[in-house]
């Protein structure tokens, strides 16, 4: 099974400013990601310090109320409004 991304859960997230066992995780998750050509995205970024620390460790992508408050995943008339974000073939 290939598998193109990779959560890392707000457990981690949450304590990845303040301490730093859980920084140098995220880290590693992520570095062994970028090896395998594998996104990273971070779950529960609550803040802004928590997101500048992740973009500092070159987290791919991030999810939670620091970065956008939710949205309906559907519009007016039922249809999926989730964004389609274009990817680079692999290796390039």
């Amino acid at each position: 099974m290939s598998v193109d991304y990779v959560k890392i859960g707000g457990h981690y997230i949450r304590g990845v400013a303040d301490d730093p066992v859980y920084g140098t995780l995220v880290s590693a998750v992520n570095e062994i990601g970028r090896i395998m050509d594998i996104v990273t995205i971070a779950e529960e970024v609550e803040s802004e310090t928590i997101l500048k620390k992740l973009r500092g460790l070159g987290v791919g992508y991030a999810q939670g109320h620091g970065v956008a408050p939710p949205v309906p995943l559907v519009d007016r008339d039922g249809a999926v409004t989730l964004p389609h974000v274009p990817r680079s073939p692999r290796g390039q």
